[in-house]
């Protein structure tokens, strides 16, 4: 019955909600069901005695219901609330305007003259930050000879069109100025600035990037314009696999460029990992790769091994021949960013401790920005990150302990009552481990999630509710002593086809949301399987009720520790793949302590 409310609300979210209500709104809504619940409960469990202040207490329920039900449905009092709410985020901020998208909370703010965008909190676009918007333009297009088709992914910052523009306005007729951007309500917040300064030729083009660059012409620049790869989403225009799909759409000389954080003087180590990662990522698709260390640190990549030049007088005079007019991309700048001891130093400095290649389903950028916000906050928290990662690494070691302690153990009631709860730890932790390598890797291959995240877990709540249902029924549960291992050991297979699954669906994307919901439903019924037979194994040393709130208290503190590590640590350093098979791990030896120690009789069916 659980699972089923959940299974609702993931599939009113997903087709009703979603799209028409903020946060502040559902937060209403919920909080006036659980009020109006606590009215029948009380009527329920209300005795003789205390029928009175029982009586009191409905009141105090059902008017609580009534005044938050008319919050969330009267639109002054609603839009109140959702000002009074971000106030605090952006105080010292004029809040202009706030859309809630499917891709997060966009905001617009003001702070005297200067205008800012965010998505979730983290900052997009500054009005007045004119220097990132002409080294992100007029580098890769300076290194081209003659662009005329040019594809910018993204449009974090709109002043970057207005930059592009100035090269096509002096190329002439038959220019080409396409922009691609997943989050239509970004699109709708940013231009004004978009189209300010633009070509005539401009063209925008809404949905996700991946799909909409495979259906483009060949580019002869095709640039990155969007903030860093701080989550699963953004990273996916900084991986190996978006990098060979760039390749495969540039004309035989094109320019590919993109930009991250840097520093003329220093660099952090953690920011140099990142970079080195995507250094690794494009090295292993394009032929030349240039790196121009600066305020923001470009990366430029060729299909040519000499496409690209280091020669800052031939870019500056392409610079004075286009009549392209800037404040920040001189002579004197360029020739001292393309300075060969700058240039040579830094990239030294990146190939002295190489990262792996940062890729779809193991998103290196992430793990490095953990460390980077570890750092800040502690010395020692990249060291604990480090310690953490090397343990997930040696999960099989649990099996074999759990072999030792059931061995050992065998026979010993203590033991055999352990090994069940045990067991209901485990499998919470797959559930949820699981589950989020689901939501990550649908992240990482489709591009999106916010709106579908009511979908997959309304399949996996579907699959746990029927699992139940199921699991339930008198003649599994006379055979709960063998049901649970088998059932277990297959949610540990399952888990370990997670990854040759998802590298399939790589080179098949029309059916990915269709696999993972299919492998979130099934998980859901393994797992939900699983429950009532672990709440039959544990009658055997207890009574009926005792036994399910102790496998229930046991499940939700296996999924809590699924939630952290999955979340902090596994997916972040390891990659969803891997985090599959050491959550399976984690499962398989829970199933491996169950089979050996546990002892008594059968279980009784539950009544």
């Amino acid at each position: 019955l659980e699972a089923l409310g959940a299974l609702t609300a993931g599939l009113l979210f997903h087709f009703l909600l979603a799209d028409h209500y903020g946060p502040v709104s559902l937060g209403l809504v919920l909080g006036a069901l659980n009020a109006l619940s606590a009215v029948g409960l009380l009527r329920l469990s209300q005795a003789p005695p205390n029928r009175s202040s029982g009586r009191g207490l409905q009141f105090l329920a059902a008017g609580l219901a009534v005044l938050l039900m008319l919050a969330a449905v009267v639109s002054p009092l609603r839009e109140g609330l959702d000002r009074w709410s971000l106030s605090g985020r952006w105080r010292g901020f004029s809040l202009e305007r706030s859309v809630d998208s499917r891709f997060g909370n966009l905001a617009l703010t003001r702070n005297g003259g200067q205008s800012s965008v965010f998505l979730d909190g983290s900052l997009l676009f500054t009005s007045d930050d004119t220097e990132a918007a002409e080294w992100t333009a007029h580098l890769p297009l300076l290194e081209h000879r003659h662009p005329r088709r040019v594809v910018i992914v993204g449009a974090s910052d709109p002043l970057v069109v207005g930059e592009v523009s100035k090269h096509l306005a002096s190329a002439g007729t038959g220019t080409s100025l396409q922009v691609l951007e997943a989050n239509a309500a970004l699109l709708r917040l940013v231009a004004p600035w978009m189209l300010a300064s633009s070509s005539p030729s401009l063209r925008v083009l809404p949905g996700d990037v991946r799909l909409q660059l495979a259906g483009l012409a060949p580019a002869d620049v095709l640039l990155v314009n969007m903030p860093e790869p701080t989550t699963a989403a953004l990273n996916r225009t900084y991986t190996r696999e978006f990098f060979a799909l760039v390749a495969a759409h540039l004309t035989p000389d094109g320019v590919f460029a993109l930009s991250l954080t840097g520093g003329e003087a220093f660099v952090s180590s953690e920011h140099r990992t990142i970079h080195a990662a995507i250094y690794s990522a494009l090295t292993s698709v394009f032929p030349q790769v240039l790196a121009v260390p600066g305020y923001r640190t470009q990366f430029l990549a060729s299909r040519q091994p000499d496409g690209l030049t280091t020669s800052a007088q031939a870019l500056s005079r392409r610079l004075r021949q286009r009549h392209v007019r800037t404040q920040f991309v001189t002579d004197f700048s360029l020739t001292e960013a393309l300075s060969p001891f700058q240039t040579d130093r830094y990239l030294r400095d990146l190939t002295r401790a190489p990262e792996p290649p940062n890729a779809d389903l193991l998103p290196v950028t992430a793990r490095n920005y953990l460390r980077l916000w570890l750092r800040q906050q502690t010395s020692a928290g990249p060291q604990i990150l480090d310690r953490l990662t090397g343990a997930a690494k040696g999960s099989l070691w649990l099996i074999l302990g759990a072999l030792v302690a059931g061995l050992l153990g065998r026979g010993m009631a203590p033991v055999g009552r352990l090994s069940v709860g045990l067991f209901a730890a485990a499998f919470g932790c797959l559930a949820m481990g699981l589950q989020l390598a689901v939501m990550l890797a649908f992240q990482a291959l489709a591009g999106y999630l916010y709106h579908q995240i009511g979908i997959l877990t309304a399949l996996n709540m579907g699959g746990l509710a029927l699992g139940g249902w199921l699991g339930g029924r008198r003649g599994l549960l006379s055979r709960a002593g063998w049901a649970a291992p088998a059932l277990g050991s297959a949610a540990c297979a399952l888990a370990y086809l997670f990854a040759p699954i998802t590298t399939a669906l790589q080179s098949t994307p029309a059916v990915i949301p269709t696999v993972l919901g299919l492998l979130a439903a099934l998980g859901g019924l393994l797992i939900g399987l699983l429950y009532p037979l672990t709440v039959a194994l544990a009658t055997s040393f207890g009574g009926t009720s005792e036994a399910a709130a102790r496998v229930y208290a046991w499940d939700l503190l296996g999924g809590a520790i699924g939630a952290l590590l999955g979340g902090l640590v596994l997916i972040p350093c390891l990659g969803v793949q891997t985090t599959a098979q050491v959550v399976s791990n984690l499962a398989l030896a829970g199933v491996v302590l169950l089979a050996l120690a546990r002892r008594g009789p059968s279980p009784t069916p539950l009544p």
